[in-house]
């Protein structure tokens, strides 16, 4: 499907997506507003957080927890390579300042940390295109057969967080009509903890969700105190690098905003 998007306030990334494009490739639903190189200014806040502080051994069983939705949402981008300056998780942080295009501004990649529990997993809405992808986007039910792309809604109960107060997080994660929905919810359920970096998206009804950044691959498995990043697939080594704690993380996004050259 593809389709034309409509510019997110001083955005000028827009992105296509069509159900077949392999992955690896740039992708974003069509009908939404892509953010995720830009987000509020937002100042780091001091957060100390000790590495064991969640994330505990599980069964065998728990540790296929996810693997379906993580392989749903990878391949949606090239970390370091199709966002300028996102060359590794710090630079995606809340508080390192890119260079948004022909505007000149500085701004981050994400707007927020949070560290938490995995509460539920609902339905949230579907959309589709009229015309084969061409036409205008209009909603429909997320288990209705036209469906084209649609999201399901994490709820996150809080234990840790930086540039957001609320609790619990409401996340919208995205999939195809080509995902198996009850599936993809109950891999996202099984998880334990989770770590996500934040960002929005304004959809096509002018309403805002809460995203993971980097076009949903900031969705962090917390287990054993380490944090892993599936979505990132081959690059997520040498993209998160040595953040792969809360702790580090945490620490990393408290220290003063700076500009990624």
């Amino acid at each position: 499907m593809t389709g034309t998007l409509e510019p997110d306030r001083e955005r000028g990334r827009q992105m296509a997506m069509t159900s077949d494009q392999p992955a690896g490739k740039r992708t974003v639903q069509a009908g939404l507003i892509n953010r995720s190189i830009v987000g509020g200014v937002l100042l780091a806040a001091t957060i100390s957080l000790a590495t064991a502080a969640c994330g505990s051994a599980r069964s065998p069983e728990a540790e296929q927890a996810g693997t379906y939705a993580f392989d749903q949402m990878a391949g949606r981008v090239d970390p370091g390579g199709s966002l300028p300056g996102a060359r590794s998780l710090a630079d995606a942080l809340p508080n390192r300042m890119h260079l948004l295009g022909l505007s000149r501004k500085y701004i981050p990649i994400s707007d927020a940390i949070v560290l938490g529990h995995v509460i539920k997993v609902d339905d949230g809405d579907g959309f589709r295109q009229k015309g084969g992808g061409d036409g205008p986007t209009r909603k429909v039910g997320l288990r209705e057969p036209e469906m084209m792309w649609g999201y399901v809604v994490v709820t996150i109960d809080v234990e840790k967080q930086t540039g957001t107060s609320n609790t619990p997080v409401q996340v919208a994660l995205w999939l195809t009509g080509a995902t198996d929905i009850d599936k993809f919810k109950d891999s996202i359920a099984g998880l334990d903890d989770v770590l996500v970096v934040l960002d929005h998206q304004t959809i096509s009804d002018g309403r805002s969700l809460v995203v993971p950044a980097l076009q949903a691959t900031l969705f962090g498995d917390v287990v054993a105190g380490k944090v892993r990043f599936p979505a990132l697939g081959d690059a997520e080594a040498t993209f998160v690098g040595s953040l792969d704690t809360p702790a580090e993380i945490f620490a990393q996004a408290a220290k003063p905003v700076s500009q990624v050259s």
